[in-house]
């Protein structure tokens, strides 16, 4: 009788995919692993996943898994993942097992759903020390005002996980945010966009930390600012590059006022 050692497979699943079908869900997708490869029969699958903030590089931490569970080889390459946050991007890994263990994993970044950005520019002095002191809580306070505001205009329900991956910069006195919309099952991002647009319009003051902020306002005809820049969805835009021509202008209105 011939003697057989069965170990753990040798290479990771191939070709690993993963991509949402709504705010709240993602499919993962990947190829079988090869025969040769095995050197085993393939029991299941090992699949972990884990929410990042990543928004300036997209590559998997190695070990980052909050949730783990074992897949049946019946799942025949792909599976859905559910209960997802709106307003986080998550790194799924994936290993096949043998007998004898689990082999390598592939890693595979799912972004956020369909989504818009947008930038505000509020009145801040001494910007740079405020939001040194606790950023986090004023994201999530100016998440939940803008929120709110898209609510009051849609007359719809928005949470504030559906507004992501809000960034904070200052120049001089004013504070510059940006961040994303989430679209919705009920309305796309561009839409739920023009909600928010028409909210700022009305020149709202936005309460964060405590403190009310006023949209960033220009008195002067001739070098009218309106306070707020929204633009369209967000595949393709090159945030860094609009972000600087926002900054510009606001150094001319801050000399000029």
């Amino acid at each position: 009788m011939p003697f057989v050692v069965f170990i753990a497979p040798q290479t990771a699943p191939s070709n690993l995919t993963g991509s949402r079908t709504s705010a709240t869900t993602a499919s993962v997708e990947w190829d079988w692993i090869r025969w040769e490869d095995l050197r085993g029969w393939l029991v299941d699958y090992e699949i972990g996943y884990g929410s990042v903030m990543m928004s300036a590089h997209q590559q998997c931490p190695a070990n980052d898994c909050s949730y783990t569970e074992t897949l049946s080889v019946d799942n025949e390459g792909e599976h859905e993942l559910t209960g997802l946050d709106p307003g986080l991007q998550y790194c799924v890994r994936l290993a096949g097992r043998t007998s004898a263990g689990a082999g390598p994993f592939s890693h595979k970044l799912i972004p956020w759903y369909e989504n818009s950005v947008f930038m505000v520019a509020l009145e801040r002095p001494n910007c740079r020390e405020w939001i040194a002191k606790d950023s986090t809580e004023i994201v999530a306070d100016l998440a939940r005002a803008f929120s709110l505001g898209i609510k009051l205009t849609c007359n719809c329900t928005f949470p504030s996980n559906y507004i992501a991956d809000i960034q904070l910069t200052c120049q001089n006195e004013v504070l510059i945010v940006t961040g994303k919309i989430i679209g919705t099952q009920e309305k796309e991002s561009a839409g739920v966009l023009d909600d928010f647009e028409m909210w700022l319009s009305s020149r709202p003051t936005i309460t964060a930390k405590g403190e009310e902020l006023k949209l960033v306002q220009n008195e002067s005809p001739e070098n009218h600012f309106p306070g707020y820049i929204i633009i369209g969805v967000a595949a393709g835009v090159l945030i860094a590059l609009v972000l600087a021509v926002l900054v510009a202008i606001v150094v001319v209105w801050y000399r000029q006022r």
